[in-house]
């Protein structure tokens, strides 16, 4: 029988090799000494293995495993039944998963969620199937436990698979269909801004209207203590009260734990993790500047709570200085001035409506005490635009300058004077959500949704109400 067959996987298993018949003793010898555990006289003995034998050794060298010569036979014997090949097809280049390599080029963890989420989808890892534990999978990849237990969470999270303690890791079904949903929101409603209350009552309508049950989590802890797990959260998710969640307020050190939860997730947050849903800043700049240009303006300012080094635990940094950095390059495509007494941005953080209120009166005030005015501004988020428009109407600021406001369909602004506005709507951010965690429950690739913009028609001063036209 071939020495890679499964009959003969049991052989290095054996706890003293002296039982063993003399070609496969000398075969087992062989291979200990190459994983660097072998005596001199071992070595003398080692000639009888043959070619088969030294496919195996060559192997394990390749993977640098050569610690533990009884696991290390274990593991790899038993790539049969965790891969479907024999052990006599493996070569140095580590092709132990048919077409799987280890390319350098990609994070390990990676590749190894790709093959297995491959070998889930295509039925080789049929529903209920018990894989094999991080350090089993390890030894046979040529990795290590952290790099697969990694690759095991990213398939947790995309719905693939369940990990129950004491038990295992399972394949998951599947045809689940979503059916209840956990609503996170971190920190209090109170704390929450109105785009924050608006996007959960957004997903709320819209949970009922697909009949779907939701339980709500609110965070009652301060945003820098939320660096552990939420305990009714996890305690629901043991109890199998919810197979996934969808979190609207939150900064890296909460959704760090959110992401390590055993059930998939849609998180609205900046970011390139997969299930995350943000806005796509870059076109609603784009048709900004091009609708002001349109209306004569030669230089543009802008005001907005951005800060060009945004702490890394509120996240969004990098796509901040992206909006910053396409601001200038569309200015100056378009022709339009801008210098940095234009671009009116903060010392430091702003949190929550009341600050941001405050930021856009007082640097509208600021701006317009600059020796040249520009003829034109943008002012992002909604957020500031209230005090911004406070501070127009006390200077009396009305058809000296064109502006571009953007707003939330669902929060009300009040304008008594001409404008531009850029809208977002909450429930089409509510839909990807929702969207992203079925995707994730089905074992689809769920990768960062960027929602869209839409420029409104201008309002005169005359046709100018509470709410912008829709």
């Amino acid at each position: 029988m071939p020495w890679g067959s499964s009959a003969n996987c049991s052989v290095c298993a054996q706890d003293e090799h002296y039982s063993l018949e003399p070609v496969k003793r000398a075969k087992y010898l062989d291979f200990k000494f190459r994983c660097g555990a072998g005596s001199e006289p071992e070595k003398q003995r080692a000639s009888l293995a043959g070619d088969e034998g030294l496919r195996i050794v060559d192997f394990v060298a390749s993977v640098g495993a050569k610690r533990n010569v009884r696991k290390i036979s274990e593991k790899i014997f038993d790539t049969e039944s965790l891969f479907g090949i024999h052990c006599q097809q493996m070569t140095p280049s580590i092709d132990t998963m048919g077409s799987f390599r280890i390319s350098r080029h990609r994070p390990v963890y990676r590749q190894i969620a790709d093959r297995f989420r491959e070998m889930i989808m295509s039925g080789e890892f049929p529903a209920g199937h018990k894989l094999p534990s991080s350090q089993q999978i390890a030894a046979t990849v040529g990795s290590d436990a952290a790099t697969v237990h990694t690759a095991l969470r990213q398939l947790v999270k995309e719905g693939l698979i369940t990990r129950q303690p004491r038990r295992g890791t399972f394949v998951r079904g599947r045809a689940e269909v979503l059916t209840q949903v956990g609503l996170f929101m971190g920190g209090s409603f109170r704390d929450s801004t109105r785009y924050e209350r608006s996007l959960f009552g957004a997903l709320e309508d819209l949970l009922r209207q697909s009949h779907l049950s939701y339980k709500v989590f609110v965070d009652p802890r301060a945003l820098e203590d939320q660096v552990d797990e939420l305990p009714s959260l996890a305690k629901s998710i043991e109890l199998r009260q919810i197979q996934g969640i969808v979190g609207v307020k939150m900064d890296r050190r909460s959704l760090r734990w959110l992401q390590k939860l055993p059930v998939p997730g849609a998180y609205h947050a900046s970011g390139t993790e997969d299930g995350c849903v943000n806005y796509d800043w870059e076109p609603m700049v784009q048709m900004s500047l091009e609708r002001l240009r349109a209306q004569g303006c030669r230089s543009v300012a802008l005001i907005a709570p951005f800060l060009t080094e945004m702490p890394d635990i509120f996240g969004g940094g990098k796509d901040r200085i992206e909006f910053l950095l396409k601001f200038t390059d569309v200015a100056r495509d378009l022709g339009i001035e801008i210098h940095d007494e234009l671009m009116r941005l903060p010392a430091g953080p702003i949190i929550g409506d009341r600050a941001a209120h405050r930021f856009g009166y007082e640097q509208f005030h600021a701006l317009w005490k600059l020796p040249t005015r520009p003829d034109g501004l943008l002012v992002y988020p909604d957020s500031v635009v209230d005090g911004t428009i406070l501070a127009m109407a006390e200077l009396g600021v009305s058809r000296d300058l064109r502006v571009v406001f953007h707003r939330n369909k669902m929060v009300d602004l009040v304008c008594p004077f001409p404008a531009n506005w850029v809208q977002s709507d909450e429930a089409d951010v509510a839909a990807a959500l929702v969207e992203q965690l079925r995707k994730k429950l089905r074992g689809e690739p769920a990768p960062e949704f960027k929602a869209s913009f839409q420029m409104l028609p201008p309002t005169d001063f005359k046709s100018t109400t509470t709410n912008p036209p829709q």
